[in-house]
């Protein structure tokens, strides 16, 4: 009996303790879970306000899905904000460089430069290269991933050095402006060249393009800026001179950009007009070599002007050899012109001006021929219209006369008539016979003899090819019409 109340009081106190346990855990469970319950229910109503309710998940994974994509539009909203930054701090670096609208002071403290205006700036200059090839060879996206890559390759290695800016202009070149040294006391001009010299060296590895650098002169006001963008223009178009990917420097161009005065030497006209008349092409070729070393140090505007005037020289040459000759020679000037002017240095521009010449002195040869052959047509044909009555005229006869051989004379003559001299004889006498036949009394026989056949059968045969009917029925129909 003390045994079985001892049980079921130990029954209740664990069934007791057991309550108690399940009663603490829910209570905790609550305390616990109630945190979470408001983080969700929070959730719940940002994405039931934007986005579809994910009911299949539970709320640990429902919570980190949510957190995703909230970070993700964080992201998003950031990278917008940059690109804003960015696409203003683009449309302010182009109205500086352009002078199109030159952004006031108040203007240019809202941009995040990079760079301090008031320190000073320095106007750089970068050009593609073969940038025909790259118009031609790429697609719009593409270019805007390359020029997009070329800026972004720029600031980074050059703001190694030095503070800076780049911009792509929207067509061939970018333009950097740059500020104060990052190292004390350092070559400005030295530390910018060996940037640009490892820029190049990267485009050309990875992406295969040149390019030049025009270096100009440091301003100390950003109202300057453009009236150096100009100036670096300029001097990037001594590319022509000193090859592409070349960097090009205030030093180097210097003497060019001085020697303003310029006269066509007109001894070199002289020697190309003489050159190009006789036909020889070495003298040519030494006379040009001559001239185009005394472009190497003018003035970019007398080198355009040089060489658009002796394009013009050589068009008023090949005029005035075309007003002696039957024979012309023909060159396109105009499409001359245009590819003269899209070459971007100076080599192209002198091969360009060997293939002209050869041009002309080939179509000349050619017409020295032509004119020779045509004699000869010419000459063959008298021969027969003179000689058309001789029974023993032929092909053989009138090359043994010309003492040429008969292969030659016929391929010569069929060029220009296109039918054989035997077929030029027959021509010659049937139109001599029918012509008897019209005006004389001759008998048939002796009209055949007269023209210089013997055979009667054969003159019939070819006068009936010829002109449809018989000598007899043409003679015939003659008289009854008279």
């Amino acid at each position: 009996m003390g045994q079985a109340k001892q049980r079921a009081i130990s029954l209740v106190i664990i069934i007791g303790f057991l309550i108690l346990s399940i009663a603490g855990s829910l209570l905790i469970a609550y305390r616990l879970y109630r945190p979470i319950e408001h983080l969700l229910n929070q959730v719940t109503g940002i994405r039931r306000k934007g986005s579809d309710d994910r009911s299949d998940l539970d709320e640990l994974k429902f919570i980190s899905t949510a957190y995703q994509d909230a970070m993700h539009q964080l992201v998003k909203h950031e990278s917008e904000e940059h690109t804003n930054r960015s696409a203003h701090k683009t449309f302010a670096l182009r109205r500086l460089i352009s002078d199109a609208s030159l952004p006031t002071p108040e203007e240019m403290e809202q941009v995040d430069w990079d760079i301090d205006f008031n320190q000073g700036v320095r106007v750089c200059v970068l050009l593609i290269d073969d940038f025909v090839e790259f118009e031609s060879k790429t697609s719009d996206a593409e270019k805007r991933l390359y020029k997009f890559a070329i800026a972004n390759i720029t600031k980074e290695l050059v703001s190694k050095s030095v503070s800076c800016e780049v911009v792509s202009m929207r067509n061939d070149h970018f333009v950097l402006l740059v500020g104060e040294s990052l190292e004390p006391h350092g070559d400005h001009v030295n530390s910018l060249t060996h940037a640009f010299q490892e820029l190049q060296q990267t485009l050309l590895q990875y992406y295969r393009f040149s390019m030049t650098v025009s270096i100009g002169e440091k301003v100390d006001r950003y109202q300057q800026v453009s009236q150096q963008y100009g100036l670096a223009m300029e001097n990037a178009s001594y590319r022509i001179i000193f090859g592409k990917g070349s960097i090009i420097t205030l030093d180097l161009v210097r003497n060019n950009n001085e020697n303003i005065t310029f006269q066509f030497p007109a001894d070199a006209e002289k020697k190309i007009t003489e050159a190009i008349k006789s036909g020889q092409e070495k003298d040519f070729q030494d006379h040009l070599v001559q001239l185009f070393e005394q472009m190497k140090v003018m003035h970019y505007n007398n080198i355009t002007y040089s060489i658009l005037h002796l394009l013009a020289l050589v068009e008023n040459i090949v005029r005035e050899m075309n007003s002696r000759t039957v024979r012309q020679v023909s060159l396109d000037f105009k499409r001359q012109v245009q590819h003269v002017m899209k070459q971007e240095t100076l080599a192209p521009i002198y091969h360009l001006f060997l293939e002209i010449f050869q041009d002309i002195q080939k179509q000349r040869t050619q017409d020295v021929k032509e004119q020779s052959n045509q004699i000869l047509t010419d000459t063959i044909k008298e021969m027969i219209e003179e000689q058309y009555k001789d029974l023993n005229l032929s092909l053989q006869s009138i090359a043994a006369a010309m003492k040429l051989s008969s292969a030659h004379v016929s391929k010569q003559f069929r060029l220009h008539e296109s039918m054989s001299i035997s077929e030029y004889i027959n021509d010659v006498r049937l139109r001599k016979a029918l012509l008897l036949l019209e005006t004389k009394d001759y008998s048939i026989n002796r009209i055949m003899e007269m023209v210089g056949y013997n055979n009667e059968s054969y003159f019939f045969k070819l006068f009936k090819k010829k002109f449809g009917i018989t000598p007899k029925e043409y003679r015939f129909k003659t008289v009854v019409q008279e």
